[in-house]
Order: structure tokens, then sequence, then C-alpha cells
């Protein structure tokens, strides 16, 4: 009787054993594993990326080959992020990106230009574009003018540009605007001369 019961005994002691494993043994999900959150950051690089190559940077200015029409080759350029602002609109958040691009070896009157790009900044912090405003010409010897930010109003912010004209006979400073208001559109909202002089005119009876 003895010797029955005992492989019994082992058998049953070793089924607990095995089930007190199992459970032990954590189980494993079917589910997909979640992605990585991307960040803000990367977004806006993304985007800028996409735009002007992967030289460009946040800080700094970066070198580029653009083509020209005119010239039927390849033209060297500098490009800065010259503005930057992170804003409240209607209750969005965008970032305010102002990307001038100087063009070397660039005659006495040439112009620079700009591209004003507003960012739209979503709940999971995903990058989209809001607005933009490309190619604003504006300063003297292939330069923009200075860009800044500014809020003008509860719900509007404007890209403000500064540049300065210095010709035979006259030196004139102009400031124009290009405005922002949270509805989707950049626009420009005019412009003024905030200075004339006549200190390079010549002097006809000089010897």
């Amino acid at each position: 009787m003895a010797t029955r019961v005992f492989p019994r005994l082992i058998s049953l002691l070793a089924v607990a054993l095995l089930a007190s494993c199992q459970q032990g043994t954590p189980a494993q999900s079917d589910a997909p594993a979640a992605k990585p959150k991307p960040s803000y950051e990367a977004g806006v690089m993304a985007v800028l990326q996409e735009r002007y190559g992967s030289a460009v940077q946040l800080q700094g200015q970066w070198a580029q080959q653009l083509s020209d029409t005119d010239l039927g080759q390849a033209r060297p350029v500098h490009r800065d992020i010259c503005a930057d602002q992170s804003i409240s609109v209607q209750n969005g958040n965008y970032r305010m990106l102002a990307i001038c691009t100087t063009y070397d070896e660039a005659s006495p009157i040439e112009l620079g230009s700009t591209d004003f790009i507003v960012l739209q900044r979503a709940a999971d912090d995903g990058v989209s574009v809001a607005a933009e405003l490309l190619g604003q010409g504006s300063g003297t010897g292939g330069k923009p003018g200075k860009v800044s930010t500014l809020q003008i109003g509860a719900d509007a912010w404007a890209f403000q540009v500064d540049d300065e004209l210095v010709v035979v006979g006259a030196a004139m400073r102009n400031r124009a605007w290009y405005v922002f208001d949270g509805d989707k559109t950049l626009s420009s909202a005019g412009w003024l001369r905030s200075h004339l002089d006549d200190r390079n005119a010549i002097d006809c009876n000089g010897s």
C-alpha cells in the first residue's frame, strides 16, 4: 500500500512545483510596444531640413549652393535663422521662424532674402506649418535687413524688418511688418521710411 502512495505523492509534488513556477513567470503581452514619442525640437528640424536640406541648423550659419536661373549656374549663399520666437495665439502654441539668406559676392544694391515661417505645436509635440511668406527681399549688398519679433495685440504677433539703403545722394532706413494673428495667414502689414537724409549728396561747387 505504502509503495503505491509514495509514487503518487511524488507526482503531486512535481505538479505543484511546476504550477508555482508558471505562476511566477510574467505573462507576455501580445500588444505591440509603444513607439517612442518624437521630440518637439526634432520635429522642427525635420520641417526645416525638408525645405533647406540636411545642412540646416537652429543656431549659426550654414552654406548652400542655390540655382540661379539668371546666371544659369549655382550660386553660393549663407543662411541662418535670424529670428526665433515661441508664442501663444488664440489658445494655440506656435513658433515664429525667420530664415535669412545672404548672397555671396552680391552687388552693393542687391537685396537679401528672408523666409517667414510660423510652425504650430500640437498637444503631442507634433509640428506643422501654420503659415508662411517666402522670399521677401530687404537689405543691401545681398544681406537682408535685421529681423525681430514683437507682439502687436492680444492675439497678434509680427516679424519686423529694419534695413538701410545708402545710395548716391541719400541714406534711407525702412521698417516693414509681417503679421500673424492665429488665422493661418501671414501677411504684409505695410512699411514706413523711418529715416532719410542727404549726407551722401555731392557738392557740385566743390573743388
